[in-house]
């Protein structure tokens, strides 16, 4: 229990940051260059996203394990990558692919009797696959070729 607490705590520092300082965050992930000419310490706020995201993962890892933490970090957002063109899209639909991963593989886990984070990690797997082959990106790029 004290382990869920903690990575409760974890979630509401990290909104606050996020919510705080959203704009440079945005600014930075945009344009290094624009964000620095416009006042903002981009060496800074790259730092504290660095470290908010290695304080997630190191409360994560102990509640849930490092390949379903490292599985819903990267592969829901390189989903989102493969069907949107804005940034500010792919933080919209990362996150919805992210739990559309985690209730399919949930369903998965109880259906076949397998590992829960397993699943969750199959499935999000599965969906980044998707993704990559039906990709409009990818589409648009073979035309050009």
């Amino acid at each position: 229990m004290q382990q869920v607490a903690s990575l409760a705590i974890v979630l509401a520092v990290v909104l606050a940051v996020l919510l705080l300082f959203g704009k440079e965050r945005l600014a930075l992930l945009l344009h290094r260059k624009l964000a620095q000419a416009s006042g903002i310490h981009t060496r800074a706020v790259s730092y504290a996203v660095l470290f908010m995201v290695a304080v997630v993962v190191a409360v994560s890892m102990r509640v849930t394990g490092g390949l379903l933490v490292y599985a819903l970090m990267i592969l829901p957002a390189s989903a989102a990558f493969q069907w949107v063109y804005d940034i500010k899209k792919v933080f919209v639909l990362a996150p919805a692919l992210g739990i559309v991963a985690s209730l399919g593989g949930f369903a998965l886990s109880l259906a076949a009797e397998l590992p829960i984070g397993s699943s969750i990690t199959l499935c999000a797997a599965s969906i980044f696959l998707l993704s990559a082959a039906a990709s409009p990106k990818r589409r648009r790029a073979g035309q050009h070729c």
